[in-house]
This record gives structure tokens, C-alpha cells and sequence, in this order.
């Protein structure tokens, strides 16, 4: 999962670029347009996403003229559209999935499924007032508080402990049954190693 640290870095220089030089400009949203094309005809598409990021909080000012009733629906059907192209396969292996029937001309731009994906579904999000309110619950603002620790972490159980529990369980209960106690085990244990991190790591360094 390391690999995406760079391209958060660089990520993160070029949202703090664009929103320093265009503040208070006009043409702000051209310049967004520009940067977007560009990113895309270079085969970059990972850069886009914090492109689209930005266009998130110009959406957040523009919400409160939406109707509440057109919301609901336009919300509903972003999650559906958000959850299907998020689950597009990532090695490409269409075969017995929904994306079987998608035809061709359509499938050649799958590197951007689960980006436009994931865009729809927090532009869901921004939305919502309910939505929000929702995800603000005290459980999911500690998966909040620990979830860069998590996300360092998670490679590292996976690889030790996870493994080391399926070459012990697979030959007494069989694959399912394993990965089903493996994977309780993984959350729990990456769970309290996050925390420990988080609380005596990772926040006296902020």
C-alpha cells in the first residue's frame, strides 16, 4: 500500500498550488478544467482525483440551492453509480461480473472507473446533510482518528499474523472458516495497534 505515498505527496503540493494561485480569481474553474485535461491526456489519472477533490468544496457552496427532494434522489442514485463503478475488478477480470455486458468502447477507460467511483460516492456525502450526520457518529470519527495508522499497519498484519494464522487453520477448517476467523482477528488486533499508534505515536508528532 506504500505505493500511493508519493502520489499523495504530489497530490497534496498541487492542491495547495492551485487553490494558493487561483484564490480570489475568476477563473478558477478554468484553470481546474485546464489542469484536468492535462492530467488525463498524460495517462495520470490518479492526479485527478484530487482535482476533482477541489471541485468538491466550490459543490459544498452551491448545495443549499438544490431542492431537499432532488437531493435525495440525486444522492441515491450517485451511491448506486459510485458503489457499481467502484467495483469494477481490479486486474481487469470482467468474467462473471456485471461489467461482462459493458460494450467494448465503453470498458477502454476502466482505469478511471473506480476514481470517477470514488468521487461520486463522496460527492454523495457533500450532499447530504443526513448522510453527514451520519458519518460524524462517535465510532466512525475514531476510524477517523486512527485510519493513517491503519492504513500503515494493515500491510504489516496482513503479512505476519494473517499468514501465519491460514497455514495453521486451512488444513483443520477449510479456506472459508479460516478466512472468516482471520479476517476478525486482523480487524481486531490492527484495530488496537492503530489506536496504540495513533494515541502515543502518531499524534505527538502533529
Amino acid at each position: 500500500s506504500m505505493w500511493t505515498m508519493s502520489i499523495e505527496l504530489y497530490g497534496s503540493l498541487l492542491v495547495f498550488a492551485f487553490l494558493s494561485l487561483t484564490h480570489g480569481s475568476r477563473n478558477r474553474m478554468a484553470g481546474l478544467v485546464m489542469l484536468f485535461l492535462f492530467f488525463m491526456l498524460t495517462g495520470r489519472e490518479f492526479y485527478t482525483a484530487f482535482l476533482l477533490g477541489i471541485s468538491l468544496n466550490y459543490t459544498e457552496h452551491a448545495k443549499a440551492t438544490l431542492n431537499k427532494y432532488f437531493r435525495i434522489v440525486l444522492c441515491t442514485l450517485l451511491m448506486v453509480a459510485a458503489l457499481l463503478l467502484g467495483s469494477f475488478p481490479a486486474k481487469f477480470d470482467v468474467s462473471g461480473t456485471i461489467f461482462e455486458h459493458v460494450p467494448a468502447g465503453i470498458l477502454v477507460y476502466w482505469e478511471w472507473y473506480q476514481v470517477i467511483g470514488a468521487y461520486l460516492l463522496v460527492l454523495a456525502f457533500v450532499l447530504a446533510p443526513g448522510l453527514q450526520r451520519f458519518v460524524s457518529l462517535r465510532v466512525f470519527r475514531f476510524l477517523g482518528y486512527i485510519s493513517f495508522s491503519f492504513y500503515l499497519l494493515h500491510p504489516v498484519v496482513i503479512s505476519s499474523l494473517s499468514c501465519y494464522l491460514l497455514l495453521h487453520l486451512l488444513p483443520r477448517f477449510g479456506y472459508n472458516h479460516s478466512v472468516a476467523y482471520i479476517f476478525i482477528v486482523t480487524i481486531a488486533v490492527t484495530l488496537l495497534l492503530s489506536w496504540i499508534m495513533t494515541k502515543y505515536v502518531d499524534a505527538g508528532g502533529i
